[in-house]
């Protein structure tokens, strides 16, 4: 082939290691939970701790997505799919045993207050904190009655459910966080082990054809990049690990083709048989 047909093909398929006209592959273990295709983009993916369903937020604004949404509910197998809470959140969390969810209230852009949603009661109370610019929020792993957040100008503090010991752990810290077994920071999304962390990557740039989960083994220091992509290119964000630790269920965006790359609504997604069973509990 002319040298200068090969630096043609080269330019054509962004200096990637596909050709072109290759056709893409998706990886036999993702499974399409939940799509609303045009309509709505579904994020903040999380399992309940039984693992039969997933929580997420919903927003038909697009402009604004990851800002706030509706609390919905699906099926882990995507037959059926209900609205939880109209009001809108940024962020939510459940308890170790399932019975209430933390969200914080508002939009991701300047945060909101803390609430608990009693899913017995179908009530929800209030936390009384000192801050109202909240956009995260985790259960902590110790004490089923407390809750850390992030604020979006002091950081991270902790909070028992009742408003009372309401304490700063990290102020430094300002971003998407989780806890491990003994409530140590860490980023997003901490395995049940905790042994690896999971994450999506940046928004695609010029290598769009990578950007798939990166898997951290912490105590190695090893990382792989799993074959998460449900599209050829795509975005992958919000990654929330299962009760049992084998599979992992994400927000998807595909981009369509133009110039720009046209980004389309976020969709859930799983993948299976991330982690072999004989490493999950190591």
């Amino acid at each position: 082939m002319p040298l200068l047909l090969v630096t043609f093909v080269l330019l054509l398929s962004g200096l990637s290691c596909e050709w072109p006209w290759q056709k893409f592959k998706r990886n036999p273990k993702l499974r399409l939970v939940r799509s609303e295709h045009e309509t709505n983009t579904l994020f903040y993916p999380t399992w309940s701790p039984d693992g039969t369903e997933i929580y997420y937020l919903r927003t038909g604004d697009f402009g604004y997505n990851y800002s706030y949404g509706a609390l919905w509910k699906v099926s882990v197998d995507g037959t059926s799919a209900s609205e939880v809470l109209s009001d809108t959140f940024c962020a939510l969390a459940f308890s170790a045993n399932g019975q209430e969810i933390a969200l914080t209230t508002g939009n991701s852009l300047t945060g909101g207050s803390l609430v608990i949603f009693d899913l017995a009661r179908l009530a929800i109370d209030t936390i009384p904190t000192s801050m109202s610019d909240i956009f995260d929020v985790k259960f902590s792993r110790t004490n089923s009655r407390r809750v850390y957040f992030c604020s979006l100008s002091q950081g991270i503090y902790r909070v028992n459910i009742d408003g009372s010991d309401e304490e700063s752990v990290e102020p430094s810290y300002i971003g998407y966080f989780d806890l491990t077994l003994l409530d140590s920071i860490v980023p997003p999304s901490i395995h049940p082990s905790d042994r690896y962390i999971a994450r999506g990557k940046h928004i695609p740039g010029s290598s769009v054809g990578t950007d798939d989960i990166v898997l951290i083994d912490i105590e190695t220091g090893d990382t792989t990049y799993l074959r998460a992509n449900p599209y050829k290119i795509c975005w992958i964000t919000t990654v929330s690990w299962s009760p049992g630790g084998d599979k992992l269920v994400f927000t998807a965006h595909e981009f369509a083709p133009g110039d720009p790359l046209q980004q389309m609504e976020g969709e859930l997604w799983i993948l299976e048989q991330v982690i072999d069973k004989s490493k999950r509990n190591r």
